[in-house]
């Protein structure tokens, strides 16, 4: 609040469920309406966005809200026009969960966060608009231009010390004995739920150990008893009956809506599901006690505050773990697993950018599967061969996620289990060297077991593939990339000379049946050679890659570390030369490689950064060096 007051300018708030976004953004509605800013009145309007996974959005859907928001009547140029001239008003747009947005294909060929992007991009031109965005993750928005437009503002973790005093603990005193658990009672609105429970039954609050078995403690104890009338003496039966029984199956119906939304956007589930009908359908589908009827039922569920009739529930995070529930006792687990999967993987037609963003969304459900049921995914679903390869896909897609996202603990762990799962079905030595060196960027993120086996079995396994299939693009692409993670390997043990070998070998490879990807191993080479101290060779390599090939930003600039260390040994005067004359035209061309990429390089540009700090003793670059910096700096 005082920082948005005092800096009022466009946001991103990130964190994970329950760190207090919406509590924040409701805070800055209530708190802010009517307010004076830089002479101007404050006009907040709140959004939350998963609202539309249930409407027809045709284009312009937070314009057209807007509209109605005024007047139903009004046009949206109009709208337009005011936001542009009207220097009385701020207008803050609270868009509250951007990553509970579904994002699929419109009538239009449009992909809804497009039309999302097109409006954010047209609303932030105006001088008198701010907008302020919470999601879970910052990857909401794929296009750079967006992401340039806003500050991110990332919730941070309770400390040791908030912890206990909010739980009126002594300094002394930690509360859980699981590291799992800890981790959660560093989220606001779990720590909130585990003090109802530790208040309740300390004993058993101390035993809890995942968030699963904390949801699960924190509805069987009547903790929302308080909220509610106590006049009834079936009240508490009747609660008991519709959170461990109706409340779970709808909320399954809702996440299979949402999944669908992905998988098939046409057929839209979601829009179909009617608080009244699917009441209706699960209370016939359930046995209902005798002592309960289904107008007390009606009459109850609204005050529980879990879900509402726009099936909208107090909590994304609530409602996944209902859905859990639902899914651990339903017959259709298969389908619910097909589903998650297929929102997990990648589909080519889309793009890679955004379709890594549309994945992600259903990442937190399959976590809660993943929490519950561990390596038991296949024997929880049945054991037929069929059903191993769901499991065996479900880990595997699980496993490269977290990899994208950077998540290494998770990666590893979800890793070996795919390993051991992919050994229970049959595959053929294409699909299975493929996979194992997959998994092996997965697994070697941690020294406890070496994940070099996996590249062993996946050389193993293509020797086996048939002469035929040796021709085809898988083929090539996982053998040369298979020896050129076995340089990996060594180099990353700083065995470089054995890692040189390896590069060398694929770039050989490489020439022949890729040629399109002889950069990677150019890339290596010169990496394995710059660590060998062989600065020259690392210089040679570069000369030979860019009269063969198209360099990259990461190449060039690698290479610049190479020519830097020549310079710094000055080892011989036509040598200098040369590379001082070819440097100026290197750092342009890593600069625009840089920036122009869709997710801008930013490592590259902070690595170039540094380099050129050093390369400023050259007076023959001081002139350049200051104006490549200075345009870092913006672009940073």
């Amino acid at each position: 609040m005082e920082f948005y007051q005092t800096y009022p300018e466009n946001y991103i708030l990130c964190g994970s469920g329950g760190t207090g976004k919406t509590t924040s953004l409701l805070l800055l509605e209530r708190e802010l309406t009517g307010a004076m800013l830089n002479n101007k009145t404050v006009i907040p309007l709140y959004f939350k966005m998963n609202v539309w996974n249930r409407k027809r959005i045709r284009g312009n859907f937070l314009l057209d809200e807007l509209c109605a928001f005024f007047n139903e009547a009004v046009r949206t140029d109009v709208v337009c026009k005011m936001l542009r001239e009207s220097s009385e008003y701020l207008f803050l747009f609270l868009l509250d969960g951007v990553n509970e947005l579904v994002d699929y294909c419109l009538e239009n060929g449009m992909m809804v966060y497009e039309c999302l992007e097109n409006e954010i991009r047209e609303l932030s031109s105006f001088s008198n608009v701010n907008i302020i965005m919470t999601s879970r993750r910052e990857f909401s928005f794929y296009d750079p231009s967006i992401q340039e437009k806003f500050k991110k503002i990332e919730f941070e973790k309770l400390e040791k010390t908030q912890i206990d005093a909010y739980l009126k603990l002594s300094p002394t005193q930690w509360v859980a004995p699981e590291i799992h658990l800890k981790e959660e009672l560093e989220n606001p609105m779990f720590l909130r739920l585990f003090r109802e429970i530790y208040e309740r039954a300390p004993e058993e609050a101390m035993r809890l150990k995942s968030r699963n078995e904390l949801l699960q403690k924190y509805f069987e104890l009547d903790v929302l008893a308080d909220s509610m009338e106590a006049h009834r003496d079936n009240l508490r039966e009747i609660r008991r009956f519709l959170i461990h029984e109706i409340l779970p199956k709808i909320a399954l119906e809702v996440e299979k809506a949402l999944l669908w939304i992905n998988v098939d956007s046409e057929e839209n589930k979601l829009r179909t599901l009617e608080y009244q009908s699917l009441l209706e359908q699960v209370l016939s589908e359930t046995i209902i006690p005798q002592n309960m009827t289904k107008a007390l039922i009606y009459q109850i569920l609204p005050k529980l505050g879990i879900v509402d009739e726009q099936l909208e529930f107090s909590h994304e995070t609530i409602r996944e773990y209902l859905a859990l529930c639902a899914f651990l006792e339903t017959k259709n687990r298969k389908e619910v697993i097909d589903l998650v999967i297929k929102n997990l993987k990648y589909y080519p037609k889309f793009d890679k950018a955004a379709q890594f963003s549309r994945r992600c969304r259903h990442l937190d459900f399959a976590e809660f599967i993943y929490g519950e049921l561990g390596a038991e995914l296949y024997c929880f679903l049945a054991e037929e061969d069929e059903v191993k390869k769901e499991a065996f896909e479900f880990y595997y897609e699980l496993a490269g996620l977290h990899e994208d996202l950077s998540e290494n603990q998770k990666c590893v762990e979800i890793g070996w289990i795919a390993v051991e799962e992919m050994q229970k079905i049959k595959l053929t030595p294409l699909e299975q060297g493929t996979c194992y060196n997959f998994l092996y960027y997965c697994c070697n993120k941690e020294k406890k077991r070496d994940a070099y086996p996996l590249l062993e079995a996946a050389i193993k396994e293509l020797e086996n593939v048939p002469q035929y299939q040796k021709k085809q693009e898988e083929y090539k692409l996982t053998y040369g990339k298979i020896i050129s993670n076995m340089g990996s390997y060594y180099y990353q043990r700083k065995e470089y000379e054995e890692a040189l070998k390896w590069h060398k070998k694929a770039l050989e490879f490489r020439k022949i049946s890729l040629p399109d990807r002889v950069m990677d191993s150019y890339r290596t080479i010169m990496s394995d050679y710059f660590c060998m101290k062989q600065y020259e060779k690392g210089y040679e390599t570069y000369r030979e890659a860019v009269k063969k090939t198209q360099p990259d930003a990461l190449f060039l600039v690698r290479a610049i570390g190479c020519e830097l260390c020549l310079l710094k040994e000055k080892k011989e005067e036509n040598l200098e030369k040369q590379i001082l004359e070819e440097l100026p035209v290197q750092i342009e061309r890593v600069v625009e490689l840089a920036v122009s990429n869709r997710r801008m390089n930013v490592g590259v540009l902070k690595d170039l950064q540094k380099k050129l700090e050093e390369l400023e003793v050259w007076t023959e670059l001081q002139e350049l060096v200051k104006e490549y910096r200075t345009k870092i700096e913006e672009y940073l």
